[in-house]
């Protein structure tokens, strides 16, 4: 991943978590004690712990530019490997072992702690696409909405004039389901139609008889709803099976390790939400 873009990416995450520690001290909870217990769920090993190391930086360097405020800040931080059985321990051990205030989550501990902190009331700020994540009471969320991403995506996709779509998709992270399903939902009263659709788990190295199975179709363009290094696997390969069809995406080709594989392809994110204008990594 390019210097650029970690950068970009550290500058949202540190936005996030000080919106989040504004709102955690403003809650009612921080007037009977001095101390204010934060803890934070995020991959900070394995393929994905770039992610999450990037996350706790950000929160360290937001307090540290915090500076003194009525309260003392505690951090707790638990790496789930962006695995869901770690993601549940680490959510109980920092509300009932910890006692914690209040959690930041990402990746497959935002649905795990959302009931958890309706439950014992305490404040949970997650990055996720899901809507259905915030109640506005305990759970809140900072990201660009799964239905108003795939809006964009559908929308440029009709400029271009792009009708069939082929579809590679993993069905272990939530988010990437929402956005498949909200992209069917955008595409329904359009002339685009999804040719074909290859689905995996987390883990899958070999995708060579998906690409066989979807090659014929012909689309005019490859949508990929999975995170690195699936991401970065999956399209070697397609290249290498002698399709030079363009990829798309939403989001993932920011956070790639590999940007060389996605140069000069278009794809919708959160910085295409904020300025309505089309990324390129090119």
């Amino acid at each position: 991943m390019s210097k650029t873009v970690k950068f970009i990416f550290c500058v949202i995450i540190a936005v996030v978590l000080v919106s989040a520690v504004y709102v955690f001290s403003m809650s009612k909870k921080p007037v009977i004690k001095d101390t204010f217990k934060i803890g934070m769920i995020a991959p900070l090993t394995g393929d994905a712990g770039f992610v999450g190391v990037g996350m706790k930086n950000a929160l360290l360097m937001a307090m540290e530019q915090w500076g003194d405020g009525k309260y003392n800040y505690e951090f707790i931080f638990e790496d789930d490997q962006l695995d869901p059985k770690i993601s549940a321990s680490a959510a109980q051990k920092l509300i009932n072992v910890d006692k914690v205030d209040a959690v930041v989550t990402v990746g497959h501990a935002p649905r795990i702690t959302f009931p958890l902190a309706k439950k014992h009331d305490i404040l949970h700020f997650t990055i996720a696409v899901q809507k259905d994540l915030a109640d506005g009471v305990n759970n809140f969320t900072h990201w660009a909405p799964s239905v108003k991403l795939n809006g964009l995506l559908v929308e440029e996709m009709q400029k271009r004039g792009i009708k069939k779509v082929g579809v590679f998709r993993t069905t272990s992270l939530e988010a990437w389901v929402a956005y498949m399903d909200d992209f069917r939902d955008a595409i329904k009263n359009t002339d685009i139609r999804v040719v074909t659709d290859q689905t995996f788990k987390k883990g899958e190295k070999d995708f060579r008889s998906l690409i066989a199975r979807a090659k014929p179709t012909n689309p005019d363009i490859y949508l990929i709803f999975v995170e690195t290094p699936e991401l970065e696997i999956v399209a070697r390969q397609i290249r290498e099976a002698g399709i030079n069809t363009p990829f798309t995406t939403l989001e993932g080709f920011e956070v790639t390790e590999q940007p060389e594989l996605f140069e000069g392809y278009w794809y919708v994110s959160l910085d295409f939400h904020i300025n309505n204008s089309p990324n390129n990594l090119s």
